[in-house]
């Protein structure tokens, strides 16, 4: 029979400075570290010692065995299964001032075999995240989709979580955003590591933890500017945790020759420079952006799909269904209008005669709104905006008008809420047998601590179906 003491280890582990709780022994499965002497079942003894002084280590000794040392030295003594269950317990703790160390383990028995072996020990740098040299100027042509270089994050701090098994622990929020173009991520789709929010748009956020750097970076490399001439600045933010971790700028010279007009597919985002006129139908299925006014009869926009037109305004006719979302810089409808997720419309939105809305949700007009008390919806006679949710007018800053003459219905079983500054212009409030109309926020919509109030003039007519008919609204 062979007598042999067999000792088994990693050859690296990485450790965070600071905190024995964080290493790479986490990720070990059951025995990462072990002893085996299967000819004897006397006390085997295991010493630990670390290279650098200022090191620390520790065990657990309630498997049975005995733990001695402090500092960097550390002796465990008992049978196989108590020091196996001690050094399942150990625990490495590194001061930041080094970025290496070594791990020399030795085992002895009772039978004067022995065992050793070492273990680099790697100790990441707690640097913050910042971007690789970003160029100060990128210049780009106009009216085209051209790739813009030069964002590859790098984040010591995000890649020593992720080497103790814990890159699932932080979550990381980055903000690009344009004032006058659109982001376009063709490498992006549903199945992305990274969330992603307003493809297609001038402000695109990105969603991920540390562990998903390296999937952020590669979509970051196919990254596509799409705007007009001119020169404006690329902002990116880096938050964690409402925490700031990093910002800056690049500059856009957006000049030379512009790129005819056309529809671009890239990934699965599609772009339309100089906008369409479409009346046959449309039916989104991916990120839609368009850049010009647009008119489009019989629209549908399928669930997760999108249809932006962040600075242009569109025209609807016919019959029109948005299971997705719907974004616009300013909206007119002479058909119908069925919007399950709501809209964001940034600009003013005009309900021509005989126009249908319902929605769920929120149906914002003058979102990008910077004056108090402008128009944001006008209803002409006829028109009747119906939902289950809330018809907002302007933003948190501004309170937009909403004027008639046509309606605003809340019908059976529903809750319409109207936030805004004031409705007047002879606008009817309907409300149907069971509906509920809540006439100013309930919450701060408006101003920064308190809501602002809104006003219903003395043209607007208050209604109650099937019940007393028509009452004008007076004081």
């Amino acid at each position: 029979m062979t007598n042999r003491l067999d000792l088994s280890a990693p050859a690296t582990l990485t450790v965070l400075a600071g905190s024995g709780t964080l290493s790479s022994l986490l990720t070990l499965p059951p025995g990462g570290i072990t002893v085996s002497d299967p000819n004897t079942t006397g006390t085997l003894t295991v010493q630990i010692a670390a290279g650098n002084a200022a090191a620390a280590l520790s065990a657990s000794g309630v498997g049975g065995a005995t733990v001695a040392g402090t500092g960097p030295t550390l002796t465990l003594s008992g049978t196989a299964a108590q020091v196996n269950a001690a050094l399942s317990s150990l625990e490495v703790n590194e001061p930041s001032t080094v970025s290496q160390d070594v791990l020399m383990i030795s085992a002895s028995d009772p039978m004067a075999l022995a065992a050793q072996t070492e273990v680099f020990i790697s100790v990441p740098p707690q640097t913050g995240p910042a971007f690789v040299a970003p160029p100060m100027l990128v210049t780009l042509q106009p009216n085209a989709v051209d790739a813009l270089p030069g964002l590859l994050l790098s984040d010591p701090a995000a890649s020593a979580l992720t080497a103790v098994g814990k890159g699932q622990s932080e979550t990381l929020s980055l903000t690009l955003a344009v004032a006058s173009g659109v982001l376009l991520l063709p490498g992006y789709s549903a199945t992305s590591a990274v969330a992603a929010s307003g493809l297609g748009t001038g402000t695109m956020t990105l969603n991920f933890t540390a562990d998903e750097v390296g999937a952020l970076n590669a979509l970051l490399a196919g990254l596509q500017f799409a705007g007009p001439a001119g020169g404006e600045h690329l902002d990116y933010t880096l938050v964690s945790q409402r925490t700031l971790l990093t910002y800056g700028n690049i500059y856009l010279n957006v000049a030379g020759t512009a790129g005819a007009n056309g529809s671009i597919v890239s990934g699965g985002q599609t772009l339309v420079l100089g906008g369409e006129a479409l009346s046959g139908g449309l039916n989104v299925t991916g990120t839609n952006t368009m850049l010009g006014d647009s008119s489009i009869s019989d629209l549908v926009i399928a669930p997760n799909a999108a249809l932006e037109l962040p600075y242009n305004a569109l025209s609807l006719s016919g019959t029109n269904m948005d299971f997705g979302t719907l974004a616009a810089g300013s909206f007119s409808l002479s058909g119908a209008l069925e919007a399950a997720n709501g809209a964001v419309l940034q600009g003013p939105v005009l309900l021509g005669a005989g126009a249908r809305v319902d929605f769920s949700g929120t149906l914002q007009a003058g979102a990008a709104e910077t004056l108090n008390y402008q128009m944001a919806l006008a209803l002409a006679a006829g028109a009747v905006i119906s939902g289950n949710g809330t018809v907002q007018a302007g933003n948190f800053s501004e309170a937009g008008v909403i004027a008639g003459p046509g309606t605003l219905l809340a019908l059976g079983g529903e809750t319409l809420v109207l936030a805004g500054g004031s409705v007047g212009g002879g606008a009817d409030l309907a409300v149907a047998a069971g509906g509920v109309m809540e006439v100013g926020p309930s919450d701060s919509l408006f101003g920064v601590f308190t809501a602002t109030a809104i006003t219903i003039d003395s043209s607007v007519t208050l209604s109650f179906l099937g019940s007393v008919g028509a009452t004008p609204v007076s004081g």
